[in-house]
């Protein structure tokens, strides 16, 4: 691969504190030297200053606040890297992150994503997303049917093959690169490093504010699984585990955010709709118990 291969994708609001150590670790990787492109996305902060500041070797995009998946999408406009890979501007890399993951596209995979590293306010999270997530490779839809174990910051992908797609699904946010993941899956081989090559930085009140948000993109990703060609063949025991997946991940963040009766009322749809996972009905008693 040329050492041009990659455009990255940094979609920003107001991030001023964390975006410059963001560029500075995608203009620093061991190998390569990537198309930077950061979409502003309306900041009334410094960011668009912070961005600005690295001249010609970062394409700085200024727009409207419209969320990131129309940040994403308006950076996919310009690309012209064979693959993309996306960093969130909070979050940065590790320096070997493209030329571990680029060794991994040659064996045929048409996405990657990686390990990661937890930082920020991960509370009681270990320091590994491996240690709590099931990570795995090949023909992976069905493990992502039941969560988004994929970090955005991690993934390369073929920008043709999120081309055909379509992009991001801009009505989707906070879920909309769950949608995009399973939507590749769904026709595509994945290949996973596990290596952490990415540091994913945690906001304690993202949780509190956006349980609420998070689980109606759920349902409407859920919707869109069952209708796709895909959805079709789903039994019916999967369907009803990958419903209770996503009512479970929103009550362990109501309860995250303090909101008892919410939890209460997302854990019983999930119960409803496949009862016979004992770690979830640990969960429950642990938020029951107040042990969050």
């Amino acid at each position: 691969m040329s050492i041009e291969t990659f455009s990255v994708i940094i979609p920003a609001y107001n991030a001023a504190a964390y975006i410059g150590e963001a560029i500075e670790s995608a203009l620093s990787q061991d190998g390569f030297t990537p198309e930077i492109i950061v979409v502003n996305d309306g900041s009334t902060d410094s960011t668009a200053d912070v961005a600005g500041s690295f001249g010609s070797r970062v394409t700085l995009i200024n727009t409207p606040n419209c969320g990131v998946a129309a940040a994403r999408n308006c950076g996919l406009q310009i690309a012209s890297g064979i693959y993309l890979a996306f960093l969130d501007a909070d979050d940065f890399w590790l320096k070997a992150k493209l030329k571990v993951q680029a060794m991994k596209l040659s064996k045929g995979f048409t996405m990657v994503y990686s390990n990661r590293y937890n930082i920020g306010e991960i509370g009681d999270l270990p320091e590994l997303q491996s240690e709590v997530v099931t990570m795995v490779e090949g023909d992976i839809w069905d493990n992502l049917l039941l969560g988004n174990m994929i970090t955005a910051s991690s993934v390369v992908v073929k920008r043709e093959i999120i081309n055909a797609l379509g992009g991001f699904r801009e009505h989707l946010p906070p879920c909309e690169d769950w949608d995009l993941w399973l939507r590749i899956a769904a026709k595509n081989v994945i290949g996973y490093c596990p290596e952490p090559l990415v540091k994913y930085r945690l906001h304690a009140e993202g949780i509190s504010k956006n349980y609420l948000k998070m689980n109606r993109s759920r349902q409407k990703v859920i919707t869109s699984v069952l209708d796709s060609e895909r959805g079709h063949t789903l039994s019916t025991v999967r369907m009803r585990r990958m419903m209770a997946a996503a009512w479970s991940s929103s009550a362990w963040e109501a309860a995250r955010g303090r909101d008892m009766k919410q939890s209460l009322l997302f854990y019983a749809n999930a119960m409803l709709a496949w009862p016979f996972d004992g770690c979830r009905w640990y969960d429950l008693a642990r938020v029951i118990c107040g042990r969050v």
